[in-house]
């Protein structure tokens, strides 16, 4: 039973509150359809209790790394590219939550796929999380002005990547 002043310390997210015996069954089903509404919708009316789609863009092991974490301890959906002309065609069609993009790649290297994905009307506004090896001061200021939403270095820590993630896109809130 909660009383009164322990509203307060509840933390639990969405909440509703009835006294029992002075709503109506219909007002306890108005409130309820309410309150569930609220639940399984976010602002973008998408429900939240979906796993977070996430594409990893990397061309080496570390993708096999990074996928297993991401599945097993943040309990999201992934898929990946080993190429950024393939993270182009992927992210295109999947419209992914977000997008881990390696740095350094054969080809089509990270920033040129940066580009081009902020170029693209359809995958401009997924948030874009650059992987870099490269940790020296001159690097990190050149991709200090690129639009991304973080810079990971690598070697990173797997179990402490999607909490790192979710942290830098506010998954957490």
């Amino acid at each position: 039973m909660i009383v009164h002043g322990d509203r307060d310390r509840l933390k639990l997210g969405q909440t509703l509150f009835l006294t029992k015996g002075r709503v109506t069954p219909h007002e306890f089903e108005r409130r309820m359809a309410d309150l569930l509404s609220r639940i399984t919708q976010d602002k973008k009316g998408r429900n939240p209790m979906t796993p977070k789609r996430v594409l990893i863009i990397d061309d080496q092991e570390i993708l096999a790394v990074a996928e297993l974490t991401l599945k097993a301890v943040g309990g999201w959906q992934v898929s990946t590219a080993t190429s950024g002309d393939e993270g182009l065609v992927k992210a295109a069609a999947e419209q992914p939550d977000a997008i881990l993009l390696d740095v350094m790649m054969p080809d089509l290297d990270g920033i040129s796929t940066l580009k081009a994905l902020q170029e693209n009307p359809v995958t401009q506004a997924i948030p874009v999380i650059l992987m870099t090896a490269k940790a020296q001061a001159r690097e990190q200021q050149k991709f200090a002005n690129l639009e991304v939403a973080a810079i990971i270095v690598k070697p990173f820590k797997a179990m402490k990547l999607p909490a790192q993630i979710a942290e830098v896109l506010g998954w957490n809130a």
